[in-house]
Order: C-alpha cells, then structure tokens, then sequence
C-alpha cells in the first residue's frame, strides 16, 4: 500500500479494528489484485466464513446465471488421474 500512495498521504489505519480494519484490508486487497485471477479463492475462503457472497453473471440477453454461496458449485473436480491414483472421493 505504501507504493500506492505518495510519501506521507499513506492512510493511518491504526484506529480501525475488529470488522472495520478487515473490511478495510479485503478493499485494499481488491485494488491491488485487480486483474490477477484471485477472486475466487478469496470468495471461497470468505464464505467459510460467513461472509455470504453470491455470484452472478449477467448475459447478452440480460439473463443471470447466478452460484450462491453455499453451491457445492464452488468445488472445482478433482482431476481424475489423482483419483485413480489415490482412490479419493470426487468433491
């Protein structure tokens, strides 16, 4: 965060704490990740935790195609060479 911002405008977030100071870190998460793919490890680990976030994408038609938040849809399979090699069950 220090890059970002010019020499002595750096915000103080020494007075945020509990939901405020994380609320501010994942906003600050979002700016300096923007276009690396992360997205979407963040919302899993967020909904484990509560957080609720539901995901929707809205195509040419106006239609949404929408994964709530607790959708076994999150799960990415398994590929099946691990399977066969390990015997593990598909997600």
């Amino acid at each position: 965060m220090e890059h970002r911002y010019e020499t002595g405008h750096t915000p103080n977030t020494e007075q945020l704490s509990g939901s405020y100071l994380v609320e501010y870190i994942l906003e600050e998460r979002r700016k300096e990740l923007v276009f690396r793919g992360l997205k979407w490890g963040d919302v899993k680990r967020l909904n484990k935790v509560g957080a609720d976030i539901n995901l929707e994408r809205y195509k040419e038609d106006n239609t949404a195609e929408r994964l709530p938040s607790g959708s076994p849809k999150f799960n990415l399979p398994i590929p099946q060479g691990i399977i066969n090699q390990t015997n593990m069950e598909q997600n």
